[in-house]
């Protein structure tokens, strides 16, 4: 046998093998492709679902702040309700000191007219005394 005859059948047993072995190497080659579509599909959906706790995650911080706001508002209307109380106190407490402080006058005004008159009562007194020891 020759070289040209080793070709050949190094040839006729190649294209056997291939015979044999392609279509299992199509079924094959159609599975990995199967494969990778369903990785493909996988890959999507987990990137879906990532960005689906994602939102997830935005709503809850919302939700957070939402809280935070609330519970400071909350504060604040406590506070405003306080700062009316004692405004009306304040309030109050003015009014009774103007209303302390105009009987202050009033007694002052009275105390002085009492001096006054005492002193008038004193005076006539001392006049009259003064008449009759002359």
């Amino acid at each position: 046998m020759g070289t040209a005859g080793v070709s050949s059948e190094s040839e006729i047993l190649s294209q056997h093998f291939f015979r044999e072995f392609e279509p299992m190497l199509c079924e094959t080659k159609a599975k990995l492709n199967d494969v990778k579509q369903n990785q493909t599909v996988l890959i999507e959906s987990l990137e879906r679902e990532k960005d689906k706790l994602k939102e997830i995650s935005m709503i809850n911080e919302i939700e957070e702040a939402m809280s935070t706001v609330h519970s400071y508002r909350m504060k604040l209307v406590k506070i405003k309700r306080s700062m009316g109380l004692l405004k009306e106190a304040s309030t109050r407490i003015r009014k009774e000191a103007c209303h302390l402080e105009q009987l202050k006058r009033k007694e002052k005004v009275k105390e002085q007219e009492r001096n006054r008159q005492a002193l008038e009562e004193e005076n006539k007194l001392t006049a009259q005394l003064s008449k009759q020891f002359k």
